[in-house]
């Protein structure tokens, strides 16, 4: 298994072992993971964008997945306009998925991606003294989120919707003080729950519940 991510996957903040990627190989259906979680990931062109580096996969994965967005609406300096559904290349939101999905379907087809979608973040506690909803763009993380969820049902792509997810959100500042360590970056608790609740998606999603 292979994942493509930000500093999330990566498990900025926490050790090695405590990070979701790791806690996955709890999980007796997987073998090994290759974690491609970079800090400032983008899925479009912004920084280290996953819609160019997704060829670093490793040929045998059995399963890709791909658990990013939260930089596309929250980067300081690279936030990613969303675009529209026609767009083909990666310098939108839309068109940084059409590149991504159609680019590992023609290299690993016989390998299956699962998507994740981004967590709720709360940009306050991250450390922006704006209380505005909207990025340097003007879009919201809810857009961003229903682009997400537009372009996995529109193309019948199996994914894990954690955006909707009840703990995890740092928008509630209770939970935000339990389960994060700044806003946007789950602490080792946090991580935990990600873990659970990436691991129930994929379960259903190979046929194992």
């Amino acid at each position: 298994m292979s994942i493509l991510g930000d500093s999330i996957t990566y498990g900025y903040g926490v050790d090695h072992e405590e990070a979701y990627a790791s806690l996955l190989m709890q999980e007796s259906y997987i073998e090994s993971i290759q974690n491609l979680g970079i800090n400032g990931s983008t899925l479009g062109k912004g920084q280290d964008p996953i819609s160019e580096r997704y060829t670093s996969v490793e040929d045998d994965a059995d399963i890709i997945m791909i658990y990013a967005g939260t930089n596309d609406y929250g980067s300081t300096f690279n936030p990613v306009p969303i675009g529209d559904k026609g767009d083909k290349n990666n310098g939108t939101f839309y068109g940084a998925l059409h590149v991504l999905y159609e680019g590992l379907m023609t290299q690993y087809p016989n390998t299956k991606p699962i998507f994740v979608t981004m967590l709720k973040r709360n940009d306050v506690v991250w450390g922006r003294p704006e209380t505005t909803p909207y990025n340097s763009l003007g879009f919201t993380m809810d857009e961003y989120y229903h682009v997400l969820i537009d372009f996995y049902k529109s193309h019948r792509i199996d994914y894990i919707d954690i955006y909707q997810h009840e703990e995890l959100n740092a928008l509630n500042l209770d939970l935000c003080n339990q389960y994060f360590m700044d806003g946007l970056h789950p602490n080792k608790q946090g991580h935990a729950v990600l873990k659970d609740a990436i691991a129930d998606g994929l379960k259903k999603i190979i046929g194992l519940d």
